[in-house]
């Protein structure tokens, strides 16, 4: 019987092992900028052309290589960063494999310039699918440029397996932006498509986190810092405040190496117990220092897993120091003894805070024109409206109020100023016709409504959502969609993941009463925007929140429509007031139960929790 096993040809072993480090464009362009790195470079420059799979060429100021060692770094498992077994317990450097270049080269074109400072000569190669096809001398400036062209040429189906260029694109930002962010001495830049990106100079840690992540954070960043004969801790957590609904600006590095571990995100997320609301994410950029050989990074070809040899030991350091930093900047909560009356005067000077912050900004001169002819009237209810609000009236039937309580509503923005309560009070109190009860407030954002038999137990913000969902879901089927325009266009700035997603919604959200104008790649000018949001104020704020909700709806398989008013719903019920007037709550319950769908928010939580008697007198025997 003949044999069957043989030994695999270079080229096929290669593309092999390729499949293991260049998994997409992202890959390519990570181990390139971590050699320029580890060759010293002070100026690193990346142009991408089609989200790479056309062009990805890096530029460096490095050391260079001679003529031996760049046909050297084609071939497998030749590097010189390690020499023998024992270096990899003692690693300095990004790279130490010596596969990135060989399997680079086993799945594309490259072209290779590289020149060692002080020579007169650089050398000039090109390799196509492991094969060697040029090798000459060239001029060349010191350091070394790489061309990677048309990745995956060899192998189609790898190719067809990509995403679309946006996909792939965000992929080489986040690459670019954790590499950034570790070497805030380095000059970064960035184009891609010929159009800038990113341009970094040199500065410190908190510059460099502005530079690639926002201005905004400019307030946001708490520093912190612990070191010890064992571990140094050092970097910036993000105030409560700038949480966000999604991940993204969360990056751990380990001798400044970016690694992902759940297991030190935890220890974090610790230090912001109560804190934080549930699936909110703070901002951190957390560097560990420690001895090499106490961490083994060889763990899976990206080297983004690392295990500690004291992994508890990490857990707890990174969870004592963030929260003392926290606590430095006086934002771990305190305990307050006198509870009730000391937010009673909060939510009064709150509430007085905010009526004069409107009275101000609708003092400035304004224009308002309409979308879709004249003004936005409450559309009529539908039958099956009517019959869900009939429906749930039975629900009060047969119960009186022993005595009417005078109502003077609190001073409050909702009581006039939203969509919700946009109508006259009589037509609000019109809603419902049957007898309206005595209703309490529990506080955090909890009501309670009277039933024959039992009660209604409602979430103010969920209710509050189902209903601006519905509202806004109407005006943007019906077009019925009121402008308001400013005399003074507002300037915002976002990061640039969410500037490119903003530039791909532009025309539907023109369709929607919004006016933006791009200036540049990061900039937006806001000349008008639908009449409802207008009262918003911290323009960057709402839309970049309304960009993170349309993001997590993005999976719910909604259309655009439904989707952005579930983002804007979302958004405009956490900036209503938190304690309600009862004729505010009156209005808010018979437009809930108007609503086709009462009893779920548009994100699935639920508006109100029905009980009866018999069930507590149930609770009362056990």
């Amino acid at each position: 019987m003949a044999d069957l096993i043989r030994l695999l040809p270079d080229h096929i072993a290669n593309q092999i092992a390729a499949g293991e480090v260049v998994q997409r464009p992202a890959s390519v362009v990570k181990e390139l900028m971590e050699n320029a790195i580890d060759a010293g470079a002070q100026n690193i420059r990346l142009i991408i052309n089609d989200a790479g799979k056309t062009l990805i060429q890096l530029v460096d100021d490095g050391i260079g290589m001679s003529e031996t060692d760049a046909r050297m770094s084609f071939e497998r498992h030749a590097t010189s960063k390690i020499q023998k077994a024992e270096d990899l317990f003692n690693l300095h450097t990004m790279g130490f494999r010596g596969e990135a270049l060989a399997s680079i080269a086993a799945v594309a074109q490259v072209e290779m310039r590289t020149k060692k400072r002080g020579e007169e000569l650089g050398v000039r190669l090109q390799v196509e699918g492991s094969e060697l096809i040029l090798q000459e001398p060239c001029q060349a400036a010191a350091g070394t440029s790489i061309s990677v062209k048309n990745l995956f040429y060899n192998i189609p189906a790898r190719r067809n397996f990509l995403k679309s260029d946006k996909v792939e694109f965000k992929h080489i930002l986040d690459e670019f932006q954790q590499i950034a962010i570790a070497h805030p001495d380095i000059f970064f830049a960035l184009h891609h498509n010929g159009q800038k990106q990113f341009h970094l100079p040199a500065s410190n840690l908190k510059q460099r986190i502005i530079q690639v992540l926002g201005k905004k954070y400019a307030q946001a960043l708490i520093p912190i810092s612990e070191e010890t004969d064992i571990i140094k801790i050092w970097g910036y957590v993000g105030k409560p405040d700038f949480a966000r609904k999604m991940r993204g600006d969360q990056y751990f590095y380990v001798n400044q190496r970016y690694i992902k571990s759940n297991y030190l995100q935890h220890a974090l997320f610790q230090a912001y117990e109560d804190l934080l609301p549930q699936k909110m994410y703070p901002l951190y950029v957390v560097f560990f220092e420690l001895d090499p050989a106490k961490i083994d990074v060889n763990v899976h070809p990206s080297k983004q897993e690392i295990k500690f040899e004291d992994e508890r030991l990490i857990y707890n350091y990174l969870r004592v120091c963030t929260r003392h930093a926290l606590a430095q900047h006086h934002v771990t909560p305190s305990i307050d003894f006198d509870q009730e009356s000391s937010i009673s005067k909060q939510l009064e000077r709150e509430q007085m805070e905010k009526q004069q912050l409107f009275s101000n900004k609708t003092s400035s001169p304004k224009s308002t024109t309409s979308g879709g002819g004249g003004g936005y009237r409450p559309p009529q209810k539908t039958e099956q409206e009517k019959n869900n609000l009939a429906h749930w009236e039975k629900l009060y039937a047969g119960l009186q109020n022993e005595e009417e309580e005078e109502q003077q509503p609190l001073p409050s923005k909702l009581s006039k100023q939203t969509p919700l309560f946009e109508q006259e009070e009589e037509e609000t109190l019109q809603m419902g016709q049957g007898p309206k009860q005595e209703l309490f407030y529990l506080g955090q954002g909890y009501m309670i409504s009277p039933l024959r038999a039992g009660y209604l137990l409602i979430h103010q913000q969920t209710a509050l959502e189902r209903i601006l969902y519905d509202d806004y879901l109407q005006r943007l089927e019906h077009k019925r969609l009121v402008q308001q325009h400013s005399l003074f266009p507002i300037s915002v700035s976002l990061n640039l993941r969410d500037a490119k997603l903003l530039q791909e919604l532009l025309p539907e959200l023109k369709k929607m009463g919004f006016e933006l104008v791009p200036m540049g790649e990061t900039t937006f000018v806001i000349s008008s925007v639908p009449a409802y949001l207008e009262q918003l104020g911290e323009e960057d704020g709402w839309l970049e929140e309304i960009l993170e909700q349309y993001q997590l709806g993005q999976s719910l398989s909604l259309s655009f429509e439904q989707n952005m008013a579930r983002a804007m719903a979302m958004r405009m019920a956490k900036q209503q007031p938190k304690r309600l007037s009862p004729m505010e709550m009156q209005a808010l319950i018979d437009r809930l139960f108007a609503c086709q769908n009462p009893e779920r928010s548009p994100r699935g939580r639920r508006c109100f929790i029905r009980y009866n008697f018999e069930e507590l007198d149930s609770r009362f025997e056990s």
